[in-house]
């Protein structure tokens, strides 16, 4: 993932994005989302 991808993710997070939702819409795979942003 691009650093502008991962600022994005981080972002969308925050605000209250569900995993899968930042998947569709940065067109990541939801596992690569894990990766980056686990669980818990």
């Amino acid at each position: 993932m691009t650093r502008a991808i991962i600022n994005r993710a981080e972002d969308m997070l925050i605000a209250g994005a569900t995993r899968q939702q930042v998947a569709d819409v940065t067109g990541v795979d939801l596992k690569t989302i894990y990766k980056y942003f686990p669980a818990g």
